[in-house]
C-alpha cells in the first residue's frame, strides 16, 4: 500500500479526490486493475514497486540494525555479568583466607595466652614453695604454712581466671573450663612436696616445680582443647 500526490485524476474507487494536489492510497489489486484496463501508466507501477522495494528495504535494513544492536548489547551483558560473578568468587574465596587466617592467629593467641597464664601461675606458687622451704621452720610453723598454701593457690587461681576471661574464641572464654577442683590438687602437690620426708631442701624445690609445671601442663591442654574442640 502506498501514497502519491497528483493532479485531480479520476481513479474510479481507488482515489479521493481534492481541489488541487491530494493523496491517493492504492493497494495491490487496484494498481493491477488500474495498469490493466489503461487507467494508470506503466510508469507509475514501476515507480509504485520501487517505492515499495525501497521502503522494505529500509525497514529489514532497520530492523537487522536493531537486531545487532540488541544481541551486541545482551553479549556485552553477559561479559559484565560473567565478569562480576568471576569477581565475586574471587572474593569469596580472598574473603575465605583471610577469616582463616585471623581464625588461625586467634588460635595461635589463645594457646599462648592460656599458657603464659598457667606458666604465671605455677611460676607463684613455685616462688612460694621456694620461700616456704627456706625461710620457715616446717614441723613448728605447719599450721601456718598450710594456710598461706591454701591463700596462695586460691588467690592464684583466681588472677588465672580473670586473666583468661579477657579473651574470647568461638564465642566462648578459657576461663570457663577452669576446674576449681584443680586448686586441691595444686594445694595437695605443694603440701605434700614441702614435707616430704628424707630429701634436701634443693630436691624439694626441683620435685615440687617439676610436678607444677606438668600438672599446669595438662590443664592448659584441656582447656585449649575444650576451645578448639570442633
Amino acid at each position: 500500500m502506498c501514497s502519491f500526490p497528483v493532479k485531480d485524476m479520476p481513479l474510479g474507487d481507488a482515489a479521493i479526490n481534492t481541489t488541487s494536489t491530494f493523496c491517493f492510497i492504492i493497494n495491490m489489486d487496484d494498481l493491477l486493475t488500474g495498469l490493466s484496463q489503461g487507467i494508470i501508466p506503466g510508469l507509475i507501477v514501476l515507480a509504485y514497486l520501487v517505492i515499495v522495494k525501497w521502503l522494505d528495504s529500509k525497514k529489514e535494513s532497520r530492523i537487522e540494525t536493531l537486531a545487532k544492536s540488541a544481541a551486541t548489547r545482551v553479549e556485552e551483558l553477559t561479559n559484565n555479568i560473567s565478569t562480576i560473578i568471576l569477581a565475586m568468587k574471587e572474593l569469596s574465596i580472598e574473603l575465605k583466607n583471610i577469616t582463616n587466617n585471623i581464625i588461625e592467629r586467634d588460635k595461635e593467641k589463645c594457646k599462648v595466652n592460656i599458657e603464659l597464664a598457667f606458666m604465671n601461675f605455677t611460676k607463684e606458687l613455685c616462688d612460694f614453695g621456694f620461700l616456704t622451704v627456706y625461710n620457715n621452720h616446717l614441723d613448728t610453723n605447719k599450721d601456718i604454712v598450710e594456710q598461706n598454701t591454701k591463700t596462695i593457690v586460691n588467690s592464684e587461681f583466681y588472677k588465672m581466671y580473670s586473666s583468661l576471661s579477657l579473651y574470647e574464641v568461638n564465642g566462648v572464654r578459657p576461663n570457663q573450663f577452669l576446674k576449681t577442683e584443680w586448686k586441691d590438687e595444686f594445694e595437695d602437690a605443694l603440701l605434700k612436696t614441702i614435707y616430704k620426708e628424707n630429701i634436701t631442701d634443693l630436691e624439694r624445690v626441683n620435685i615440687l616445680r617439676t610436678k607444677l609445671n606438668l600438672k599446669a601442663k595438662d590443664y592448659s591442654n584441656y582447656v585449649y582443647n575444650n576451645i578448639f574442640a570442633d
